[in-house]
């Protein structure tokens, strides 16, 4: 995942983002978006397979790099959903990020039902292993 962070901060479009979160005037709409409510929550839905793809590594160092932006203004970690998403794709986000709190699974459908494939399950034992 470092190297996919490294990448992103290092491609056109990464410096181009990171350039505009620093930018005063995006600075200060955040303050005002944050301003009606206490924290913005970070969700990444259909991420799709890290461990196959390096788009979803991109998109997931973009996602860490808003929360990192946000500071204080984020609420906890990202949240992660994506079906597709194996075991070891979920264990990997889930403790490689334990130290830092930066990421979690989300372990129930938009209707709040628990999911039921093993993918969860596991997903599932690893959150409770690190919360």
């Amino acid at each position: 995942m470092q190297s996919s962070i490294r990448r992103f901060d290092n491609s056109r479009f990464g410096r181009r983002f990171l350039s505009r979160l620093r930018d005063p005037q995006i600075q200060e709409r955040f303050h005002e978006l944050t301003a009606s409510c206490s924290q913005i929550q970070i969700v990444a839905y259909g991420i799709g397979s890290i461990e196959s793809y390096e788009t979803p590594r991109l998109q997931l160092a973009l996602a860490l790099r808003l929360k990192e932006a946000l500071g204080d203004t984020a609420a906890g970690p990202i949240e992660v959903f994506d079906p597709v998403l194996s075991a070891a794709e979920c264990a990997v986000l889930v403790l490689s990020s334990a130290a830092r709190l930066l990421l979690t699974m989300i372990v129930a459908d938009e209707k709040q039902r628990p999911r039921r494939s093993s993918t969860c399950r596991t997903a599932r034992q690893c959150s409770m292993k690190t919360s």
